[in-house]
């Protein structure tokens, strides 16, 4: 059976180009390995990291475990998974997206499945911003609960 599965993470130190660029090309290669597509977008700026993976239940746990286990995540959040019946990204074992620049390396095509892959990339992007500003709120409402309070 498929899932699909969204995370966030925070990278623990700034990522370039270049270093981005690396990362995709090694999850393309083990992913194509595996069965399992995808996409991930990437908040520079912040360093948040949202990602969806797909595949067999087993693959994407097994991939999930080395992620958490890997030194280059750092508050990771699992935020959906499903079983699904359909892959969104069939065609991408890796598709990438600076959210803060034009930056973009997924396959360009006008199959179907590409176009239902681009489609799902935009909605994951316009979600990912969204829980990234929620993230951004509550981190500093904690922020602020964990100040004395000055009477």
């Amino acid at each position: 059976m498929l899932c699909q599965l969204l995370y966030s993470s925070v990278a623990t130190s700034a990522l370039d180009a270049d270093q981005m660029r690396d990362l995709v090309e090694h999850a393309r290669l083990h992913n194509a390995l595996r069965s399992i597509t995808g996409a991930l977008i990437h908040f520079p700026s912040s360093r948040d990291i949202f990602q969806v993976l797909e595949g067999r239940r087993p693959d994407i746990e097994r991939l999930m475990r080395k992620i958490h286990a890997h030194r280059r995540h750092g508050r990771i959040e699992v935020l959906y998974m499903s079983a699904i019946d359909a892959r969104s990204f069939a065609a991408w074992p890796m598709g990438f997206i600076n959210a803060e620049s034009a930056d973009r390396a997924a396959p360009h095509a006008t199959s179907g499945a590409l176009r239902n892959g681009i489609a799902s990339l935009r909605l994951i992007r316009a979600k990912a911003t969204e829980l990234r500003a929620l993230r951004a709120d509550r981190d500093k409402v904690a922020a602020q609960a964990l100040q004395p309070t000055l009477h």
